[in-house]
């Protein structure tokens, strides 16, 4: 692998560990198995409404899911990035990510649901907040690795 391939995978992963960050900080909501709350549509109506008029949003129950919803996209991404460079034998995606990061397959099931799935998430997820830390915390020890060895 080229220095210039580590480095974007090293930007993708310090991105996914920076919407972590922010994630717990704005005080992101564990919604492992339950729908959006009550409030959401209008929560969701307010932050239109400030980017409509430029105020931006800057907390929120909102904007801390977009943090983790970020995070959780840019681990999988590295998860089958990865899984390429760990198992370049075995021709299917999930079966790759699988056999490389066990650990992760709850959040590429997630993310697969935001993907492909018309309703996304919203009867919950199967991640937490703190899973989605551990499968970082994989990925990051491989990257390490990866890197370390190129």
């Amino acid at each position: 692998m080229g220095r210039l391939r580590g480095l974007l995978l090293l930007r993708h992963f310090i991105g996914a560990l920076y919407s972590l960050e922010r994630a717990e900080t704005l005080g992101v909501k564990d919604r492992s198995g339950r729908s959006l709350p009550e409030t959401y549509g209008a929560e969701l109506q307010g932050v239109a409404r400030a980017l409509a008029v430029g105020t931006g949003v800057t907390e929120g129950g909102w904007l801390a899911g977009y943090y983790l919803n970020s995070a959780m996209y840019r681990v999988a991404a590295l998860v089958d990035r990865l899984a390429k460079l760990l198992h370049p034998d075995v021709a299917k995606p999930k079966t790759r990510s699988a056999r490389a990061f066990p650990e992760a397959k709850d959040l590429i099931d997630d993310v697969d649901k935001m993907k492909h799935n018309v309703a996304g998430i919203l009867d919950g997820r199967k991640v937490t907040f703190d899973e989605a830390l551990a499968s970082a915390e994989g990925v990051g020890a491989v990257l390490y690795t990866v890197l370390s060895s190129a």
